[in-house]
């Protein structure tokens, strides 16, 4: 019988997601991803099909996968915490516009939930099914960062240079990675 991991760190021990294979003696290797969040953090940049053999010929590519896994998740945590404190903030949004879109991502998420737990394999958390949250995300994210600019303090422009480098270096990032993908087929 195969132990699942269950601390965290483990399941970040590869930013590509994970999937139990047996090696040519048939011992059983790496494990099934069995964290939906975790899950779609990771195939929302890499997919299904990207891992470690795609950069066989570029090593150096793993270092930026794991830079880009990470800002990624940056990027997801400032959209999710902007979406709250947007929420009982004034917005580029009124109360019922933001009542429907933080409904909509709640839903959608509960539905990832559900579906991981009535089908418990990893292509059940699959980033796909939860993609609008992205837009959600980034238009909440583009309220608060509005509001921040119409302040314009010190903290306010700090912020905004800041996310306009988060959002270079993950284009950058996510760029060079699908085309040394491209490269190397």
């Amino acid at each position: 019988m195969i132990a699942l991991p269950t601390s965290p760190p483990h399941q970040f021990s590869r930013v590509f997601e994970n999937w139990l294979w047996y090696d040519g003696n048939g011992d059983p290797q790496s494990y099934n991803e069995h964290n939906p969040l975790i899950a779609i953090l990771k195939n929302s940049i890499f997919g299904e099909f990207i891992t470690e053999g795609k950069f066989t010929h570029y090593p150096f590519m793993l270092t930026v996968c794991k830079w880009l896994f990470w800002l990624a998740a940056f990027i997801a945590a400032a959209a999710f915490i902007a979406m709250i404190v947007s929420l009982f903030r004034k917005c580029a949004a009124d109360s019922v516009q933001k009542i429907f879109l933080v409904s909509f991502h709640l839903i959608l998420v509960g539905n990832l939930y559900v579906l991981s737990k009535n089908y418990p394999m990893v292509c059940s958390m699959n980033f796909r099914y939860i993609m609008p949250t992205v837009f959600i995300g980034a238009f909440f994210l583009g309220a608060s960062l509005t509001r921040a600019d119409k302040q314009g303090s010190t903290p306010a422009k700090v912020l905004k240079l800041s996310s306009y480098a988060v959002v270079l270096a993950f284009a950058v990032m996510s760029s060079l990675v699908y085309l040394m993908v491209v490269i190397d087929r």
